[in-house]
C-alpha cells in the first residue's frame, strides 16, 4: 500500500473524530454570539435608544396618596418664625417642607397630612429666605392655612411621594409560575418607604414596579434582555406612573456591549441615565442627569461577603458625588431568606443622598434597578 495513501487516510480519520466535538463546541457559541448581535442591535434600535420618544401616561389630576386622611403629624413653630413662614421638617424618613398658617404662633403646634405618623411631634427649623434652599420634597401647607400658599413647582417629580422619602426598600416578588417552569417571566417590584434611621422598622408598601419585555428574548437571555420598567405610586397597576426606567441589551460580564439605563418621568420626559463601565474586580455605575452630567458614581467591591454567601451579608454600593467623594448614601443588597435562595428574588435598600431632588432619586432607583439584573438577576 502506498505511504502516500496511508498518511492522508489517517488525517481524514482524525479529522472525522474531532469534527462533532468542534460542531458541537463551537457551533452554540457561534449561534449565541449571532443572537446576541440580533438582540443588541434590535434594542439599540428602539426607543429610547435610538432617539424615539418613550410612553406618556397621564398624571392623576388629585395626589389623595400623599395625604391620606387621619395621617396626621404635629409640626412645631420654631423661635422666629409666624404666619406664612417657610420650615424644613422630617419624620420617620420624610423630608418635606411646610408652611406655618395663618393663626399660628412661634412656639405653637399645627398638623400636617403625611404618608406616616410618627409617635413624638416633629421639630421643624426655619428656612433662611436669603439662602438658596434644595429641594428635598414637595411643601404642605398646615391645616387651617391657604394650600396654595405652598406653592407650586416645576420640577420633575416634585409633587410626588418619592420627593419626601429619605430612603426605600425594594423587594422583588416571587413568581409561582416561573418557580415551577423555569422560565424566566417579567419582575415586580414592591417598593417600601424605608428610613435609614430605623432601619430595622418596616415601611408601608408605596410603590409597584412591572416589568415589560419580550417573552422570547426573556427566557433565552434571561437577566441581559431589553426591558423597561414602570413605577407606580400606588399598590396596584391602575396608579398613575411616576416614572419609567428602560435597560438596553447588554452583556455584564463582558467589557463589550455592556448595558445601560435612561429613566423618563411619567410624561415621557428624560430624567437621567445610567451606566456601567468595565472595571476588573469593581462593580462600579455612573448616574448622570437629564444633560448628561455626572451626578453620582456607586461603587462596590466583587469581594464582600455577601458576594460569595448572601446569608452571611450585606453587599454594599456606595454612592459618591461625581468626583468620588462619599455622601453618607449607599445601595445595599441585603439576604431575602428562603425566597433568594429558593427563587432567587433579591431585596435592596438605597438610603439616599441628603438634598437629593425628586429626579436625583429617581436616576438612583434606576441605578439600583440596573444593579439587580446586572450583578444579581443570575437564574441560568
Amino acid at each position: 500500500m502506498c505511504p502516500e495513501y496511508d498518511e492522508d487516510h489517517n488525517a481524514a480519520v482524525v479529522l472525522l473524530s474531532i469534527l462533532p466535538s468542534l460542531i458541537f463546541t463551537i457551533g452554540p457559541l457561534f449561534i449565541s454570539c449571532c443572537c446576541c448581535h440580533h438582540f443588541r442591535n434590535k434594542s439599540l434600535a428602539t426607543a429610547p435608544f435610538n432617539g424615539g420618544a418613550v410612553k406618556s401616561f397621564p398624571r392623576a389630576a388629585t395626589q389623595a396618596f400623599l395625604q391620606p386622611p387621619a395621617q396626621t403629624i404635629q409640626v412645631q413653630v420654631p423661635k422666629g418664625s409666624g404666619p406664612g413662614t417657610q420650615l424644613q421638617a422630617s419624620a420617620n424618613g420624610l423630608a418635606f417642607n411646610v408652611v406655618v398658617p395663618d393663626g399660628v404662633a412661634e412656639g405653637q403646634m399645627f398638623q400636617v397630612a403625611v404618608p406616616v405618623t410618627p409617635a413624638q411631634p416633629v421639630q421643624a427649623t426655619l428656612v433662611n429666605p436669603s439662602v438658596p434652599q434644595p429641594t428635598t420634597g414637595p411643601m404642605l401647607a398646615g391645616f387651617g392655612g391657604d394650600p396654595a400658599a405652598a406653592g407650586g413647582s416645576t420640577t420633575v417629580g416634585e409633587n410626588t411621594l418619592l420627593a419626601q422619602m429619605a430612603g426605600m426598600e425594594i423587594k422583588q416578588q416571587v413568581n409561582v409560575a416561573e418557580l415551577v417552569t423555569g422560565c424566566e417571566a417579567k419582575n415586580r417590584y414592591h417598593i417600601h418607604n424605608w428610613d435609614p434611621n430605623n432601619p430595622h422598622v418596616p415601611g408601608p408598601f408605596c410603590m409597584l414596579a412591572r416589568e415589560e419585555s419580550a417573552g422570547f428574548e426573556r427566557i433565552c437571555c434571561k437577566q441581559n434582555r431589553h426591558l423597561a420598567l414602570y413605577v407606580h405610586e400606588g399598590q396596584g397597576e391602575d396608579a398613575a406612573v411616576i416614572m419609567q426606567i428602560h435597560k438596553s441589551f447588554g452583556l455584564a460580564m463582558l467589557p463589550c456591549c455592556r448595558p445601560s439605563v435612561m429613566i423618563f418621568d411619567g410624561q415621557g420626559n428624560k430624567v437621567g441615565s445610567v451606566d456601567d463601565p468595565w472595571h476588573c474586580c469593581v462593580m462600579d455605575q455612573r448616574v448622570y442627569d437629564v444633560n448628561g452630567n455626572q451626578i453620582y458614581g456607586a461603587a462596590g467591591s466583587v469581594c464582600q461577603v455577601g458576594i460569595c454567601c448572601p446569608c452571611l451579608g450585606a453587599v454594599e454600593f456606595d454612592i459618591t458625588d461625581p468626583v468620588g467623594n462619599p455622601t453618607q448614601a449607599h445601595i445595599s443588597k441585603v439576604f431575602n431568606g428562603c425566597a433568594e435562595m429558593m427563587a432567587k428574588v433579591n431585596n435592596f435598600r438605597v438610603t439616599f443622598p441628603q438634598n437629593a431632588s425628586a429626579a436625583q432619586k429617581m436616576a438612583l432607583l434606576g441605578c439600583t434597578m440596573l444593579i439587580d439584573f446586572e450583578y444579581f438577576e443570575q437564574k441560568g
